[in-house]
């Protein structure tokens, strides 16, 4: 085991594919990572293990109700937890659950695109209304504006990272060709540990399997966001506040779900992948089928189903990393000395979601 958990990938291989309604159509990935000071296998193929725990509805215990600075700063607050905030913040979601009673076709379409992916239209409905409520600073006709910036030139770090994928033999092992999912976990693990290595961090892979890259580097999420002039022009956007490097993750699925309606995106044209996440039906698809991941990810490695509680997959959503954050889980109840299983538990966005589920689901009854 001493080898395994000092190896870096030992492996990225093809297999037979399998069908299923999240995980369709792509080749099996294995890949041996090292993390948290440990080796392990990260296999992709379709067949999932029961659950050995089913998360309920509801809050979870242990709830992690911290609020990051900015979302103090935006809700002018010196707490520094959700309670802090709960009174301007129902206030906003009660603005923006009218506007989608107004305005319901974001209810419509998660209603009919969330069962192709094995998601609840509830989670859906959710996330777009945490992200709304916490993080949408904006208004929609900007979030329009931002979505038609013309030219791959204004993308300068996606442009960077098409030569870095092809010429650095690390990145070439995710292979792009085999599934866009699962080759952006890959670049992701591979570059933003890389990033905390530059900046002096422990790295969550090891030394000899380090990319050079320079210390200011931006996380990938970042490092792939439009830029105007050399300035950040914000890295997510839409209704539901969608990252350029989510839509990449999910273009496939939502291509293949879609039944080729929504094409294919790819970090060769990024104004394209801009241009999805302003419109409406592509992002209820884009969210759909991050939920519909994090749920196949929690219960392939973790074990656990996470599909019945809306606001843990608002939360997922929010927080983003779900394979990583699984297989985290996964290791901490590998070598856990206590009986019970560690569990995941809900942020503040989360929070939110299960403190409003009888709203999020009366509105989803009511809207034909």
């Amino acid at each position: 085991m001493t080898t395994l958990s000092r190896a870096f990938l030992v492996a990225l291989i093809s297999i037979s594919t399998v069908t299923s309604t999240v995980v369709s159509a792509e080749s099996r990935f294995v890949g041996l990572f090292y993390t948290n000071g440990l080796g392990y296998i990260l296999d992709t193929s379709p067949k999932v293990p029961s659950a050995k725990v089913v998360m309920p509805a509801g809050h979870l215990p242990n709830p992690n109700l911290d609020l990051p600075q900015r979302t103090r700063e935006r809700f002018g607050t010196q707490g520094s937890t959700v309670q802090s905030i709960l009174e301007p913040a129902n206030k906003r979601f009660a603005e923006k659950l009218a506007d989608m009673k107004a305005h319901p076709e974001l209810v419509r379409l998660a209603k009919q695109i969330a069962p192709k992916y094995n998601v609840d239209a509830a989670s859906v409905v959710a996330a777009a209304l945490t992200e709304m409520t916490f993080n949408n600073d904006y208004s929609m006709k900007l979030q329009s504006m931002a979505s038609y910036i013309p030219s791959q030139s204004f993308y300068p770090g996606a442009n960077e990272l098409k030569q870095k994928m092809a010429t650095l033999p690390q990145l070439q092992l995710c292979h792009p060709e085999r599934s866009d999912y699962w080759s952006w976990v890959c670049l992701n693990i591979l570059w933003d540990n890389n990033v905390f290595f530059a900046r002096g961090k422990a790295p969550a892979v090891p030394a000899y399997g380090y990319i050079p890259m320079s210390p200011t580097e931006d996380a990938l999420v970042a490092k792939i966001s439009p830029k105007v002039a050399l300035w950040p022009a914000g890295t997510s956007f839409g209704p539901a506040q969608i990252t350029l490097f989510r839509a990449l993750m999910a273009s496939e699925d939502v291509t293949r779900v879609s039944g080729g309606k929504i094409p294919r995106v790819t970090v060769d044209n990024m104004p394209a992948v801009q241009r999805m996440i302003s419109e409406l039906e592509p992002s209820v698809h884009i969210i759909a089928a991050t939920l519909g991941r994090s749920v196949y990810a929690y219960r392939k490695y973790a074990r656990v189903d996470i599909s019945q509680n809306i606001g843990l997959l608002a939360s997922i959503f929010n927080l983003g990393y779900e394979v990583q954050r699984a297989t985290k889980l996964m290791w901490s109840n590998t070598f856990a000395k206590k009986e019970e299983m560690n569990l995941p538990r809900e942020n503040y966005f989360g929070y939110f979601a299960n403190e409003h589920e009888k709203e999020i689901r009366a509105l989803i009854a009511e809207t034909k």
